[in-house]
């Protein structure tokens, strides 16, 4: 019955006032079809005054998660603020984005409400950087971000891709290209893989073949493992494309 109810309130919350799309969250971090494997949620609102939509994050009891704008959503591309909560409500931290690159201040914040990070970015370069513990003292600085990668480098990635489709060169005009979302997991499993392309049976094809890959070196935000969306686009054979080998 809890659960009903939730969902009844996720529902009247998506469908009252402005337009608005809502995504679902498995407790791993990446987009599921549907609350009940969900863990939290997101709700998608275009900003009056620009060309923006602000991303509402809650958990499934309706308490806030986060909130960021982007210039593009589907592209991952935050342009203005974005603030992550701790669950209970207590500010995590919040950073300054300007058309997909960090750009201003980022703060944040322990458990216990004490400072934790005060750094600043000026074109997606850090100009200065402090840390500190629990305790109010500062401590050795480390990166906001430390993004996720494959296990042995980008080269030994693509050629396990290789292994399961024949790729090939950009430059070739018969190329197929297919571009890939998915998403990395705090555990560096990749998850939700969506593979777009002319050729739907080469995006089958990708989907796939990122389905059998080994797991990536998880990546890291405000010291903490994080989840990440990555993108990727690859060129594949057309006859491999066609089926034909």
């Amino acid at each position: 019955m809890k659960n009903l109810i939730i969902a009844l309130l996720i529902i009247g919350s998506t469908l009252s006032g402005k337009a608005q799309d809502t995504i679902f969250f498995a407790p791993e971090g990446f987009p599921v079809f549907t609350w009940m494997d969900a863990e939290t949620y997101s709700v998608f609102t275009k900003v009056d005054t620009a060309d923006l939509t602000l991303e509402t994050a809650y958990y499934l009891d309706r308490s806030l998660k986060r909130q960021c704008t982007y210039a593009d959503y589907g592209k991952n591309i935050k342009h203005g603020k974005c603030i992550e909560y701790y669950e209970g409500g207590k500010t995590w931290y919040q950073s300054e984005y300007k058309e997909g690159i960090k750009n201003g201040n980022i703060i944040s914040f322990h458990p216990n409400g004490k400072m934790k990070r005060q750094d600043f970015y000026r074109n997606d370069t850090l100009i200065s950087g402090w840390n500190y513990n629990e305790d109010g003292k500062r401590v050795k600085p480390y990166p906001f971000e430390v993004p996720p990668g494959p296990q042995k480098g980008q080269d030994a990635f693509l050629a396990e891709i290789g292994k399961l489709l024949k790729l090939t060169e950009e430059e070739n005009e018969d190329v197929v290209t297919v571009d890939v979302e998915f998403w990395i997991t705090r555990d560096g499993d990749i998850r939700a893989t969506e593979a777009k392309s002319e050729n739907a049976e080469a995006a089958k094809m990708v989907e796939k073949a990122f389905s059998n890959l080994y797991s990536w070196k998880s990546g890291l935000r405000d010291g903490e493992p994080a989840v990440f969306r990555e993108f990727m686009t690859i060129y594949l054979d057309p006859e491999v494309a066609s089926g034909r080998k």
